[in-house]
């Protein structure tokens, strides 16, 4: 069994301190100025959010340490390089 986590990580200052958070706070300026836009031009009926589909796949995988041993990428690399395109591709 694995346990995946989606992450960000943030110092109690706020500062970012992984590659997720800055794209996270990127979606929130779109969707906030995107609405603000639509105000002004007058085409805001009804629209409560904009959301992008493009992103950065950041995640944690907790697993078993047998396992952990089994994966040389692991071992040598302390990051996995071997993977599947996510389902949306």
């Amino acid at each position: 069994k694995v346990l995946r986590v989606p992450c960000a990580f943030v110092t109690h200052l706020g500062a970012c301190i992984d590659d997720k958070t800055p794209l996270l706070r990127s979606n929130d300026a779109v969707n906030r100025e995107g609405l603000r836009l639509l105000k002004n031009i007058g085409r805001d009926t009804g629209v409560k959010a904009i959301h992008s589909y493009l992103g950065w796949e950041q995640e944690f995988f907790i697993i078993k340490a047998e396992l952990y041993k089994q994966r040389p990428d692991l071992v040598n690399c302390g990051r996995t390089l071997i993977g599947k395109l996510p389902c949306r591709n």
